[in-house]
């Protein structure tokens, strides 16, 4: 699945003793899921989210241990089952804050890894968001990508900004990335686990990247 390569790509990409000098970043980091992936990995990490919500469960997680569900109101793709399984045991070397992908508050070369997975379908301006992550990311870090092609959103961004006349949207996504960065793995079609309410799974195919920042950007 999108987890274990990732994982696989971090591993094979970084020298676990200069993890101390590597900070990661997840864009659209809901509860915290994938910055628990991260953080074994990286010794400092960031999670973005939209939902000022989401951001107060993933520092309490992180920060405090496991919070009282019963403090707190979990919806959308959040059930108990899932909150538990990312328990975490007190950490001060990952941060949160409530941000959008349109207006990342992060200098230059930042972070030697950025997620954007399944949240540039939202963003108002995908080619101004893919830019602004390009920004952020140091000189050989990874950056991981991914969009549903089971759900899109009306208007969305691939259509109007990046797709300009190619039948399948991936591949304006494909082609604008890889005018920025060099793409090492490339996916259409893989199957990612969605969680909805009541404890039920769905199976969204992803369009998933993974590139490296190799390039003068």
């Amino acid at each position: 699945g999108m987890k274990e390569r990732i994982q696989r790509h971090l591993k094979a990409h970084f020298n676990p003793e200069e993890r101390a000098d590597q900070i990661a970043l997840d864009v659209g980091c809901h509860i915290g899921g994938m910055v628990k992936v991260l953080k074994s990995h990286f010794d400092v990490c960031w999670g973005v989210d939209t939902s000022f919500e989401k951001v107060l469960i993933a520092a309490s997680i992180f920060k405090r241990g496991y919070p009282s569900l019963g403090t707190y109101r979990i919806n959308m793709t959040c059930s108990k089952s899932i909150a538990k399984s990312f328990y975490e045991k007190k950490s001060n070397d990952v941060e949160f804050a409530v941000g959008s992908i349109d207006n990342l508050p992060f200098r230059e070369k930042a972070f030697a890894t950025v997620n954007c997975l399944n949240v540039l379908e939202f963003s108002k301006n995908g080619k101004r968001a893919l830019n602004a992550l390009f920004r952020i990311i140091r000189p050989g870090g990874l950056f991981f990508y991914s969009s549903p092609y089971t759900y899109l959103p009306q208007d969305n961004p691939f259509d109007n900004i990046l797709r300009k006349g190619d039948s399948d949207p991936a591949k304006g996504i494909s082609k604008y990335i890889q005018r920025h960065l060099k793409i090492m793995e490339e996916i259409n079609e893989l199957p990612w686990l969605h969680w909805i309410y009541d404890r039920q799974m769905e199976i969204w195919w992803v369009h998933f990247i993974t590139a490296i920042a190799n390039k003068k950007l």
